[in-house]
């Protein structure tokens, strides 16, 4: 083995150690190309290794092999220079290409350039004539052509020229190093060779620092142990007889004993290598890519669970931060052609330039803005656009984007270490834009799902589940201690249909929404809650802010009408009912319905009216509106007289329960207006029986289920005579539901607690203490304890409990006469 030998050692494993990297990777013309200039690196090396090895067959075949690696080395580097700049095909290229396989196969038959080197006291020496000035010229013409190349790459694309610097600086190291073997200075010393390792050097910093290609996890740790092997058993190949000498004569070591030795350190040495070469590729593909390969995965984890929008973009943000080692991250989310920016206080908001987004399109949706600021299209972007990216030291951007749908963008100031964003850098970005762009269309879909099933399909004000969804869900937090509702009802709006038909009547229930709505601020909403009813709610706010509120839309929705003309909504105006209480206290249920029996007060009151309700008392601002119940008693006690003409027990007991109803509600606090609806409404809550036959009404005996179920129709029979007198349709509420139980047990609907109306749970105790105390065919008369002990074990079951006890104190204080 020849002095130097180490020199071609070292430069030929760092060539492999490059060309393995690249075999394992997913592979494009690029890197082909490049792994074409290892191959002639690697010839070159490896034939100049073997040459002062003396390896078989001959000196002469391992010098040509080098040869060949070396001449083709500028030609395969021009190749991979076109395909990295994406330059269209050269005939340049492919022309130096078979010019030097031309010169060297006329050298391999007539050595006229160089000739084989002569071993010179274990030092090969070259022995140069002139012609070898002429294949130095046609090098430095390929090197020539080649910088020109570059230069023009230069003017599209500087960052692609940076990254190329280290490539094209080992490569005039490695022609200055050749030009050296024409100095005497350097006979029979391998300065050529010893050249190839700076030109290692420098791609292997192409690969690591510039990172030309996307490279992960390259080589397995199997891979480092086979490489580690074949480095030592090189190393070893000639120098273990030379121990196994020294250390026979010298220790007079037995054979074994050498061997064990031997074995220690050549697994030892294999360990070392090992170390080393797992080091280097960390250097190359390592801790970045893992970080950023984990965070992928993360993101891609989270993004699986996640169906918001502004969650994934908190998710995008940690990635991002994590991956690139930023300290701040700009996303913008699209809104009405405005970029938003969704994960920072700044107002960083803008609409995005034609000439920014061609040229996120052109680098394939990511874009450096160093690039970009060299180029002309720069300063064509709108001033104040590139006045923020300036300020925000923005160097990256890249587009959010689902096929050709744009959904977002990333904007990326500098490092925390100040480096640039490199080749890997803009890879990682991309792959998890392309992630979290699937991932936040589908959030879209899915909150354009949500929101639709939350909206009223007419008026895009929330409808009435989603009203009870916030409502149950402030009751539940305790967000609000006080609260105000105000129930909203078009009056006449069947008339309106009937003159001016269906979509009139659609339309003016938009406006009508976006006028209520237009009123609102902060937390505050309006919920359609039946056909032409409006539910607005008003966290926080008492009975004089809602009435400001009320008035407000009111005189809205009046002006709609001189906007539309006369003749289109003359008559559309609205009755509005407010009630305040303590939805934690109260129950959302107690004073919505409060709200509810205000708005059948301003109904009765004329219309387009708004009511306050006050517990046991009529609102002051309305004292002076006569009740339009009191207007309707002829009607009623003409109902009356048609039950007496039937069933005079009816009668008397309708009359009866009507007097019950009347004080209990006194008692409880309700105000004049309430009581007279409450009066009205125990005199006609039994008018259905009308319907039914008097067989079954004055039966004895014991009802058969069939006849039960006659009976209980009696209660839709009463409601549909009601419904044909629009004056008295007030007391409908009241009506349907007396047969109703607290405990969700009773009839026809199976209303539960405060969600029957309150009307009808003091139509229930009254009906059915009367029913206890009164004489009937079936049945003898009650004494009045034993029905109050049943109305007090029924309590909470069949019957409102605090109305029960306030019923029971009534008759034993004999407050109520018992009839």
């Amino acid at each position: 083995m020849t002095h130097y030998a180490i020199i071609p050692i070292i430069a030929l494993l760092l060539y492999l150690l490059m060309f393995l990297s690249l075999i394992m990777i997913k592979k494009n013309e690029t890197i082909y190309a490049f792994m074409e200039v290892l191959l002639a690196m690697i010839a070159w090396t490896m034939g100049s290794f073997f040459m002062r090895l003396n390896v078989f067959p001959f000196v002469n075949f391992w010098f040509y092999f080098s040869l060949v690696g070396i001449l083709l080395f500028l030609p395969t580097l021009y190749n991979f220079i076109i395909k990295y700049l994406r330059i269209e095909k050269r005939i340049n290229q492919q022309f130096w290409t078979l010019l030097m396989l031309g010169i060297w196969a006329i050298n391999c038959f007539v050595p006229i350039f160089i000739e084989a080197p002569q071993l010179i006291d274990q030092g090969y020496v070259y022995d140069f004539s002139w012609t070898i000035v002429f294949l130095f010229f046609i090098l430095l013409c390929v090197l020539i052509d080649m910088i020109y190349t570059i230069h023009k790459a230069q003017k599209k694309d500087l960052t692609i020229y940076k990254q190329l610097i280290p490539i094209f600086l080992g490569a005039n190291i490695l022609i200055l190093g050749h030009l050296c073997l024409l100095c005497p200075s350097f006979k029979g010393f391998p300065i050529d060779v010893l050249s190839g390792i700076p030109m290692a050097i420098c791609l292997f910093y192409a690969l690591y620092k510039n990172q030309l290609f996307e490279m992960n996890l390259l080589i397995s740790r199997v891979n480092c142990y086979y490489v580690a092997m074949i480095i030592v058993i090189l190393i070893y190949y000639r120098i273990f007889p030379y121990i196994d000498i020294v250390m026979k004569e010298k220790y007079l070591l037995k054979p074994y004993q050498i061997a064990m030795i031997l074995i220690f350190v050549v697994v030892l040495s294999m360990v070392v290598v090992c170390i080393i070469l797992e080091y280097l590729l960390n250097l190359v593909f390592g801790k970045k890519e893992v970080i950023q390969s984990q965070c992928i995965q993360e993101l891609g984890e989270f993004l699986s669970q996640l169906k918001r929008h502004q969650e994934i973009f908190e998710k995008l943000e940690d990635c991002l931060k994590k991956g690139l080692q930023v300290e701040n991250v700009y996303l913008f989310y699209i809104q009405d052609d405005l970029y938003k920016i969704q994960n920072n206080d700044s107002d960083f908001t803008f609409q995005m330039d034609e000439i920014l987004l061609a040229s996120l399109y052109q680098e394939k949706s990511c874009l450096l803005v160093k690039a970009l600021q060299k180029s002309l299209n720069y300063q064509k972007i709108e001033p104040l656009l590139r006045q923020k990216i300036e300020e925000k030291n923005i160097e990256c951007l890249a587009l959010l984007q689902n096929g050709d749908k744009i959904l977002g963008l990333i904007a990326l100031p500098h490092k925390l270490s100040k480096e640039r964003y490199t080749k890997i850098d803009l890879n990682f970005l991309k792959s998890v834009s392309s992630v979290t762009s699937i991932a936040i269309e589908n959030a879209i879909l899915y909150e354009e799902a949500y929101q639709e099933a939350r909206k009223d399909y007419l008026t895009g004000v929330a409808n009435r589940r989603y009203l009870y969804e916030v409502l149950q869900k402030c009751q539940y937090e305790k967000r609000f201690e006080y609260g105000s509702f105000i129930m909203v009802s078009i009056d006449d709006f069947k008339l309106y249909n009937q003159l001016y038909g269906t979509a009139e009547g659609n339309l003016a229930l938009v406006q009508i929404a976006h006028a209520i709505r237009s009123c609102l601020v902060d937390e505050e909403m309006v919920a359609r809650y039946t056909g032409k009813v409006f539910a607005v709610i008003l966290p926080g706010k008492g009975g004089h802010y809602a009435y400001q509120v009320a008035e407000q839309f009111s005189k809205k929705i009046l002006l709609l009408n001189e906007q539309t003309g006369q003749n289109a909504m003359k008559a559309l105006t609205v009755s509005c009912g407010i009630a305040s209480g303590s939805c934690t206290k109260d129950g959302f249920e107690e004073v919505m319905q409060q709200a509810d029996e205000a708005l059948y007060y301003a109904k009765q009151a004329g219309k387009n009216q708004i009511k306050v309700y006050k517990k046991g008392q009529t609102p002051s601002h309305l004292t002076d509106v006569k009740g339009a119940a009191s207007s309707y008693v002829s009607t009623i006690y003409a109902l009356m007289a048609a039950i007496d003409a039937k069933d005079h027990y009816t009668f008397s007991h309708s009359e009866n329960v009507a007097y019950y109803a009347q004080e209990l509600a006194k008692a409880y606090g309700m105000d004049e207006e309430a009581v007279k609806i409450i009066y009205e409404a125990g005199l006609l809550h039994d008018i259905g029986k009308i319907g039914i036959d008097e067989s079954i009404i004055n039966k004895p005996g014991k009802l058969t289920d069939q006849e039960y179920e006659t009976i209980k129709g009696h209660v839709e029979l009463a409601v549909g005579i009601i419904r044909h007198l629009p004056s008295l349709d007030y007391v409908i509420p009241a009506v349907i539901g007396h047969h109703e139980r607290y405990d969700g047990k009773g009839y026809p609907r199976r209303l539960k607690g405060e969600g029957i109306p309150l009307m009808a749970r003091i139509l229930c105790i009254a009906d059915s203490f009367d029913a206890m105390v009164s004489k009937r065919s079936y049945k003898q008369e009650m004494d009045v304890q034993t029905a109050l002990k049943i109305i007090d074990e029924e309590a909470g079951y069949q019957f409102d409990p605090q109305l029960a006890h306030i019923f029971i104190e009534l008759v034993k204080n004999q407050q109520i006469e018992v009839r």
